[in-house]
C-alpha cells in the first residue's frame, strides 16, 4: 500500500525499495525516533527498534498508533509494515507513526533465592532479575516514580537498585546481621536501617555510604520510629 508524495524525479512512479523509513513522533508532533526496517519487519519490531533508539526504559509501555487516530487502539504487534500505508519520496518508502508512552503495571518481589524480580504484572512477565544478595531478601521498599528500590537481606547488606536499567545503584554494607528492617526519607536521600547485630545504620542512598553507626542496644531492635 504505497503513496507517492510527488516529489523528485519519477514522481507518479514506485519505485521497489526493500526498506522503510519510519518516523516516530509524540502526541504533539514533536520528532522523538528514527529507525530503518526491511518491509516485512512487523510492527513489533518496529517497536524494538524505536525503544532502543529512543533509550525508553523498558518498565514504560511503548505503543505505536498511525497519525491522528490516538484514540484507536495501538497497531498490533504482528502487523506488517507492508501492510500499512507508506509514502514514497524520491524513491524511498517512509512511515510516520505517533508514539504513545505508558507506564506499565509493575510489581516487585524478593526471594529466598537472594534474588528480586520485577513483574510486568498486565503480561505476567519477568522485566528485570536483580542478582547481588548472596542470601534472602527480606523485604524491598519501592519508589515507583523514581524507578528506586531498596532492597535488605540476610546478608547484613541493603542494595539500592535502578528499575529501569535493572542496575544495581550502590551495595550499603556495615551490618554484622541480618537486616530486618529500614526506614527511608521521603525524597530517597536518606535511609536508616537495623540489624539483629544491635545497631543501626543511617546510610547515604545518594553517595552510598554510611553517614553514623548507631551503637548502644544489647540486644534485638524491635521497632525504630522516624
Amino acid at each position: 500500500r504505497l503513496r507517492n508524495c510527488g516529489r523528485g524525479r519519477g514522481a507518479g512512479h514506485v519505485r521497489a525499495c526493500p526498506f522503510v523509513h519510519i518516523r516516530a513522533v509524540a502526541l504533539d508532533a514533536t520528532l522523538v525516533a528514527e529507525a530503518e526496517l526491511p518491509i516485512s519487519a512487523s510492527v513489533a519490531k518496529a517497536e524494538a527498534r524505536l525503544r532502543e533508539a529512543s533509550q525508553i526504559p523498558c518498565t514504560e509501555r511503548l505503543q505505536l498508533v498511525l497519525p491522528g487516530g490516538c484514540g484507536e487502539q495501538p497497531l498490533a504487534g504482528s502487523v506488517r509494515l507492508a501492510d500499512l500505508q507508506l509514502d514514497t519520496c524520491e524513491g524511498s518508502l517512509q512511515l510516520v507513526l505517533t508514539l504513545v508512552r505508558c507506564r506499565r503495571r509493575l510489581a516487585l518481589s524478593g526471594s529466598e533465592d537472594g534474588t528480586v524480580r520485577l513483574w510486568d504484572l498486565e503480561h505476567g512477565e519477568t522485566i528485570h532479575v536483580l542478582r547481588g544478595h548472596s542470601a534472602a531478601v527480606f523485604a524491598v521498599d519501592t519508589d515507583w516514580d523514581r524507578l528506586q528500590s531498596l532492597s535488605r537481606s540476610e546478608d547484613g547488606t541493603l542494595r539500592l537498585w535502578d528499575l529501569a536499567s535493572g542496575v544495581c545503584l550502590h551495595e550499603l554494607s556495615g551490618h554484622q546481621g541480618d537486616v530486618v528492617g529500614v526506614e527511608v526519607q521521603d525524597d530517597w536521600r536518606l535511609a536508616l536501617s537495623w540489624s539483629v547485630d544491635c545497631t543501626l545504620c543511617l546510610w547515604d542512598l545518594v553517595e552510598g555510604r554510611t553517614l553514623h553507626v548507631l551503637t548502644g542496644h544489647t540486644d534485638e531492635i524491635c521497632d525504630v520510629l522516624v
